[in-house]
């Protein structure tokens, strides 16, 4: 309720609400009958936090404050109340990212002491902008760090189940307990290479040892690396290396 929102944002910021509501020239009943608590989307946020854009900030933001209304944006208390509830939201949102409390208290501790110095509606878009910007970084670095382990996990998993003829993408993604689409995505950006090229390059390393070190014939070390079909495997090999399993071999001797 409005008078429950009231009770809240005046203990959290203690006294200098009363200051600037006496500044305003405002009775206390009057004002809250002017502000709608309700409009504040926690919802919309939490969603541009998840999948948001920091180069789409200040657009989001803007979108943001305009669905607040401009009667509650000129409100001191409004926008206190407001930049505690998002503050609050943000803190929780990185939390559930795997940042460490320290790390998150730590980033945060200026905010706070900047939030019952902002008296407009235009500065408290910036604060939310700015501190909706420090999010994304946290979110950004920490799914970096996620997925450059993912990836590495991926890549294990690879050289060790090459010989795997049906070893396919899904498998990988499951593996790693990423959905198949956002593994290829992710392992591109990480790798430099396609599922199927990076597969394709560690049997082709693996088969090219075997040229060098061992008397198989090819045919046979296609099989060991993969490939069922000898043929594809000699088409294949000429296509990444340049030159067939046998020409290599007699390169190497």
């Amino acid at each position: 309720s409005k008078a429950f929102a009231y009770q809240y944002q005046s203990s959290v910021n203690e006294a200098v609400f009363f200051d600037k509501l006496d500044n305003e020239k405002i009775e206390r009943a009057e004002y809250l009958q002017q502000v709608d608590f309700t409009k504040v989307n926690s919802e919309s946020l939490e969603e541009f936090l998840k999948n948001g854009k920091e180069e789409a900030v200040h657009l989001f933001v803007e979108d943001y404050t305009k669905t607040l209304g401009k009667s509650n944006m000129d409100s001191f208390m409004f926008c206190q109340y407001m930049l505690i509830n998002i503050q609050v939201g943000v803190m929780k949102f990185v939390e559930k990212m795997g940042v460490e409390k320290a790390n998150i208290d730590r980033t945060f501790k200026d905010y706070k002491q900047q939030i019952a110095a902002v008296s407009t509606g235009e500065k408290a878009a910036e604060y939310i902008e700015e501190l909706i910007r420090q999010a994304i970084r946290m979110r950004n670095e920490r799914l970096g760090k996620k997925h450059s382990s993912l990836i590495t996990e991926a890549k294990e998993f690879i050289v060790k189940n090459y010989q795997e003829e049906t070893l396919s993408l899904s498998d990988v993604a499951d593996q790693v307990g990423l959905s198949s689409s956002h593994f290829s995505t992710t392992f591109k950006q990480e790798t430099g290479k396609s599922f199927v090229e990076f597969l394709t390059s560690v049997r082709m390393d693996k088969a090219k040892e075997m040229l060098c070190f061992t008397d198989m014939k090819a045919s046979q070390i296609s099989y060991e690396v993969g490939y069922k079909d000898p043929h594809y495997f000699s088409y294949l090999f000429k296509k990444t290396q340049g030159c067939t399993p046998s020409e290599y071999r007699s390169r190497r001797m």
